[in-house]
């Protein structure tokens, strides 16, 4: 059987090649017959270019698209995959799979466009746990509050049994009701969050869970669950500074020296630390990791030239940092405008007003996102420069000035020594840089 279907394969290529049909099959069926064939096989390479020949004879080809969108997916060329569950959700609009492929891409590149992919999901499938979950999660990051949601993650949480997934309700629920103030809430949904991980060895997890537990006892009046989440921590680690600040904001508000929230007498910006913690909770690329979408095999591609090679995930991926960075410092300045506007849409923002370099190169603005947050955004094309400790003090000085939210810092570039620390205290600065910066370019288009 194995032998008759690599002679039919081989037919098929031999007609492919002379553009000539055979009976109740088309040039266009053909290759699809092809492509199919070899992404069975797991030969990526070859079936990609058969699909994406098929859709010079077809460009509504379903199953092209659909394998096209999921191969970029999974090999994270997300604007790329973007574009063909675009065209898939034109064609089949009513397609939960489809829609929540792209809000999973969209979550990833921090667009606001998620959520209503994520809605379009529930719409469609009113009991499709993930996209719930999904939609909760990208609610959660985008602090958007709507209480039928929370109703509705609360209802399906009730008929869920497995663990890991009644964890992460629970997980979501907490920091929604952190986001909407109502500790107990959050206490109750952080209790049952700290049971599982306990119950399940979720190890990794504990001490995330039992640092947002003392900080919701802090907030919701329960010192001493506060206490007892802290003590423990503090029996693992006796230097750990997270820890210790946190108890001894803790003792402050006990001994009725400060009111929950308050800037301790030792400076520590509770609520600030309180915050950035919570937004550990899911990170940018959480719903993508989890989602099943990434492929275990990974392909290195040049979408210009072709394909180069391919290998397995637990191999380093080979996407050479130093040459995509060389590439951004040598584009010329209207290229480097344009793909600075890329990076700062891949942020989830949009310029709002250009402001002059202060120290005359790169590129400076204010940008805005849909929710009205303000940054203040730095981009530069630095060869032989690092980030020191100056440059960020300056820059957290022109962030209050300007009187934005927060500030990103974007470039190629490595932070010095004194910036790494002086970064510590800096909590409206964000530096995309070194690897960091390489990624989020290789996602960008040409």
């Amino acid at each position: 059987m194995e032998n008759d279907e690599e002679n039919y394969i081989q037919f098929l290529e031999k007609m492919y090649q002379i553009k000539k049909t055979v009976p109740n099959l088309s040039l266009s069926e053909i290759i699809n017959k092809l492509a199919d064939y070899y992404y069975k096989n797991e030969d990526y390479l070859q079936s990609i270019k058969y699909y994406e020949e098929a859709l010079r004879y077809n460009k509504n080809n379903i199953e092209a698209l659909a394998r096209l969108a999921f191969f970029y997916a999974g090999q994270e060329y997300f604007e790329k995959a973007d574009d063909y569950l675009k065209r898939l959700t034109e064609i089949i609009p009513d397609k939960e799979e489809y829609s929540l492929a792209r809000g999973i891409i969209n979550s990833y590149l921090n667009k606001r466009e998620a959520l209503e992919y994520f809605k379009k999901v529930i719409e469609i499938n009113p009991e499709h746990t993930l996209g719930l979950l999904f939609l909760g999660i990208e609610s959660f990051r985008k602090k958007y509050l709507d209480d039928n949601l929370i109703h509705q993650i609360e209802e399906k949480l009730k008929n869920i049994l497995e663990m890991e997934i009644r964890y992460l309700f629970h997980k979501l629920l907490t920091g929604l009701y952190f986001l909407k103030k109502n500790y107990n809430k959050a206490l109750y949904h952080i209790e049952n969050c700290l049971q599982i991980v306990l119950k399940e060895n979720f190890n990794k997890e504990e001490y995330l869970i039992r640092i947002a537990y003392a900080c919701l006892g802090i907030l919701g009046g329960d010192i001493e669950s506060a206490h007892e989440n802290l003590l423990i921590l503090e029996t693992r680690d006796f230097n750990d500074q997270n820890v210790i600040r946190l108890s001894d904001y803790r003792m402050n508000v006990e001994e009725g020296k400060i009111i929950p929230g308050q800037i301790s007498p030792e400076g520590f910006d509770f609520m600030n630390f309180t915050q950035n913690h919570f937004e550990k909770f899911f990170p940018g690329d959480f719903i993508y990791k989890i989602s099943n979408l990434k492929m275990k095999k990974k392909i290195n591609l040049n979408l210009d030239t072709g394909i180069l090679s391919s290998k397995k995930e637990s191999s380093s991926v080979n996407l050479d940092f130093e040459e995509i960075i060389n590439h951004f410092n040598s584009l010329n300045r209207t290229n480097f405008l344009e793909k600075s506007n890329q990076l700062i849409q891949m942020l989830g923002y949009n310029v709002s007003q250009i402001l002059p370099p202060d120290d005359n190169e790169g590129f400076d603005c204010i940008a805005e996102n849909y929710e009205g947050k303000k940054a203040l955004i730095k981009i530069r094309q630095w060869k032989n420069q690092s980030i020191s400790d100056i440059f960020l003090r300056n820059f957290q000085n022109r962030i209050n000035e300007t009187k934005v939210q927060e500030g990103f810092i974007i470039s190629g570039a490595k932070l010095t020594s004194g910036a790494e620390q002086a970064l510590q205290n800096l909590k409206k600065i964000k530096i995309i840089n070194d690897e960091a910066f390489a990624k989020l370019l290789s996602n960008t288009s040409d």
